[in-house]
């Protein structure tokens, strides 16, 4: 993100770098909120889930997901995992399917998901999301994510315009 690039979003003077640092902050938490509407990674990363005691066909991972790097299961007899083989799942948009249903007591699932460059139009909701923050209640919304804080992020009630282009990116 360049802070140069959203400072005109916010009526700020393209040279003056007084609130860069509450822009950098509000962009976070921006994809912090983003991702707990929508389960939607959005810096690519490596990542894994581990299941306890599960038993199924179907699981919803964090998406986008770009590939599964393994799928490890162990039985309740056994602590070491197995690698299953790549013919046993596939993977649609975020969903791994399992040719049948089988009770795991551990299933570990490592995949790399998230955007190596941010879409346009997903930036471009989450720089109508820093605006909205920026200006919210006279730019009292606190970066921090702590319990203790005024009013993080998190906190703050979204505008409709915002909810319905957010949930656009929900599985």
């Amino acid at each position: 993100m360049l802070v140069s690039k959203i400072r005109p979003f916010l009526n700020i003077k393209i040279d003056d770098d007084t609130y860069d640092s509450v822009i950098e902050g509000m962009y976070a938490a921006a994809k912090r909120v983003f991702y707990n509407y929508t389960n939607h990674i959005i810096e690519e990363v490596d990542t894994s889930y581990t299941y306890i005691n599960t038993s199924t066909d179907v699981i919803y991972l964090d998406g986008p997901v770009n590939s599964i790097t393994s799928v490890q299961y162990a039985s309740i007899f056994t602590d070491s995992l197995s690698t299953m083989p790549p013919s046993s799942y596939n993977l649609v948009r975020d969903i791994l399917l399992f040719d049948e249903v089988k009770s795991y007591y551990k299933l570990l699932i490592s995949y790399n998901a998230g955007y190596a460059n941010i879409p346009d139009d997903l930036d471009y909701v989450l720089v109508q999301m820093l605006s909205f923050y920026f200006s919210y209640n006279d730019r009292k919304v606190y970066l921090s994510s702590d319990e203790n804080a005024i009013l993080p992020p998190e906190k703050v009630e979204l505008p409709r315009y915002l909810k319905e282009q957010i949930i656009t990116y929900k599985i």
